[in-house]
């Protein structure tokens, strides 16, 4: 007899601006500028990005503490879970995504969270799977650090101040299932899982307790993750993660500022899209035929990137040579890293993103998991004591909303896992940027390197 196992994750993102007065030294770094310049960003309310003179501050003590000393720099253990990360949100989206032509939306961390509390319960050549698979071996993560890493991570991602991140994780196990000792203890203590039963009784089905917890751990964004049928007779457990994050830009768009403007997409010609507008400082590089900007949250050590093909290039050239340059080096480092302070002529349209519910296996067995699926193979025996019977997985599927405006960007996302028995002083001149053409956008944590969500924008 087979039974399934099912794992949830669910990811939430908030982001909402406060208002502030420009600050009384902003018009002197307009010095450079025309008059006519200075009065349209006094009427824009220009507002300076205070993590610039803090940039700046580090580049030169670090100029100074560096010296001859050419030895590269050690990890964090974080950042080792952030390389792992990385691993997993280049090659799972772009197997998701092999040509883009539509407008997406996926979230790296929930699946990485969801999968390595799933890693918990596998045993040997399933967990080998797991753990080169999930990017552990290339991030050097020994298998008996997983877990407590993954708990300083979540942890440190929680501590934003300015920033509420709330890392939520659940687990529901069918009445009678047997669960091992230290697959609940390590859930509940490294992850802060909450363990539960769901009811097969239940005459609106098991599904509707499980989507009432999702409903409430993405604050109503999700809800309908699980279709009815999803949870059936064969269902062994459901490990669902969620991450819910309020923030704020840390330079606003004002709403005054926001016009229509053209838009060349991808499958519609010219489109004409709500705009917002700002001139501020903003970290910025253009590396070859991408230009790349980081919009700051307040408070916070997470940003969102845009990475803006040249109009001679494309999203999907840029996904490919990411890909590429993913056997040598990990290409969000070499995008991310090296941003300077630009003053900027920003102009961003305003999206919102909701994607269908998406079926992950395929991906992930590109990735190089596929034991973990097959009901001969699979190996869950750290799950629970069920030795006639094998646990395999599943389902492994994820839903994802994302909505940026003046304010700041909002986003959700779901996935769910079945497993079946079975240094410059002074900015340069101002630089305009226009995104007004497709895009790839990553929400990621600077200090740890994580990517909470990414994905591309190319037309209403």
């Amino acid at each position: 007899m087979n039974v399934n196992l099912i794992l949830v994750v669910v990811v939430f993102l908030v982001s909402l601006a406060v208002n502030e007065s420009a600050d009384a030294g902003d018009e002197h770094e307009l010095s450079m500028a025309s008059q006519h310049d200075i009065n349209r960003y006094r009427r824009m309310g220009i507002r300076r990005n205070r993590g610039w003179d803090r940039d700046r501050n580090n580049r030169n003590k670090q100029g100074k503490k560096k010296g001859n000393n050419s030895k590269k720099q050690r990890l964090s253990p974080e950042e080792r879970i952030g390389v792992a990360n990385n691993h997993v949100a280049l090659n799972v989206f772009t197997s998701l995504y092999p040509s883009i032509n539509s407008n997406t939306i996926f979230s790296p961390h929930s699946l990485h969270t969801a999968l390595a509390m799933t890693m918990l319960g596998a045993k040997k050549d399933t967990k080998k799977e797991f753990y080169s698979s999930l990017g552990f071996k290339t991030a050097k993560v020994g298998r008996s650090e997983v877990h407590g890493i993954y708990n300083k991570l979540l942890s440190s991602l929680s501590r934003q101040q300015d920033v509420t991140l709330y890392n939520a994780n659940s687990v529901f196990v069918k009445f009678g299932l047997p669960l091992k000792t230290n697959f609940s203890r390590v859930l509940t203590t490294h992850y802060h899982a909450k363990v539960d039963n769901f009811n097969m009784a239940d005459p609106e089905g098991p599904e509707r307790s499980i989507n009432a917890w999702v409903a409430k751990a993405t604050r109503g964004m999700i809800s309908d993750i699980l279709k009815k049928g999803d949870v059936n007779i064969n269902t062994a457990m459901i490990i669902m993660n969620a991450v819910y994050l309020k923030a704020s830009w840390a330079d606003q768009f004002e709403p005054w500022n926001t016009e229509p403007k053209p838009f060349y997409s991808l499958n519609s010609g010219v489109q004409t899209i709500s705009t917002m507008n700002i001139l501020t400082i903003y970290n910025y590089a253009n590396h070859h035929d991408t230009e790349v900007i980081e919009l700051g949250f307040k408070g916070s050590e997470l940003a969102m990137y845009i990475l803006l093909p040249s109009a001679n290039s494309s999203l999907n050239k840029l996904l490919q040579e990411m890909k590429a340059r993913s056997a040598v080096a990990n290409p969000m480092d070499v995008l991310l890293t090296g941003l300077k302070s630009r003053k900027l002529d920003f102009f961003l349209p305003k999206f919102k993103i909701e994607s269908d519910v998406m079926d992950l296996i395929p991906a992930l067995k590109n990735l190089g998991l596929k034991k973990a699926f097959d009901a001969s193979q699979a190996d869950f025996k750290d799950i629970a004591n069920t030795d006639k019977q094998r646990l395999y997985i599943d389902k492994v599927v994820q839903k994802a909303v994302i909505n940026v405006n003046e304010f700041g960007c909002e986003a959700a996302a779901e996935t769910f896992v079945g497993i079946m028995v079975g240094s410059q002083m002074f900015p340069p001149p101002i630089l305009e940027v226009k995104v007004d053409r497709p895009f790839l956008y990553i929400i990621r944590s600077k200090a740890q390197k994580v990517v909470l969500f990414m994905g591309t924008f190319v037309g209403v």
